[in-house]
């Protein structure tokens, strides 16, 4: 154990080196690139530049942007005129749908019914609704009957 000891010394250098490295870069990745901060100023410096460049590219959007338009608005008199033209035009609109025409009733003769009758409603007496309500419930009965 001592020989091993001594041979891993003898590579790494001192016993006190000999423990692993304790250093977040080290600890990340062994080929980790080292991050690179900027400077304040030389962020400034970049930011400047890069301005100077998009003035040169784009100069005509530069003078539209400090001369930007008024936003306009509306006067309270003005949404008044446009809200009473809307409703005029679909009344106008809802007036066209109606019937212009409105038919007259004709009085029936004697001799051909003005209309055709209505078809009779068939009725089910007591005796009839009494066989169907007994085939219902023989029927439903069944069923339970199945599901037991």
């Amino acid at each position: 154990m001592e020989k091993l000891q001594e041979q891993l010394t003898s590579v790494l250098g001192t016993g006190a080196s000999a423990a692993p490295a304790a250093t977040p870069a080290a600890a990340v990745a062994p080929n980790a690139p080292v991050k690179r901060t900027v400077s304040a100023a030389t962020r400034a410096k970049m930011a400047a530049a890069q301005q100077r460049r998009r003035a040169v590219k784009q100069p005509a959007t530069a003078v539209q942007q400090a001369t930007a338009p008024k936003k306009f608005t509306m006067s309270a008199s003005a949404k008044a005129a446009i809200s009473k033209a809307a409703k005029a035009r679909w009344a106008k609109i809802k007036a066209a749908k109606t019937p212009k025409v409105v038919l007259a009733v004709k009085p029936a003769s004697k001799a051909a019914p003005a209309t055709t009758p209505a078809p009779k409603k068939w009725k089910i007496s007591a005796a009839g609704m009494a066989r169907i309500k007994a085939a219902s419930k023989a029927y439903w009965a069944k069923k339970q009957a199945a599901k037991k």
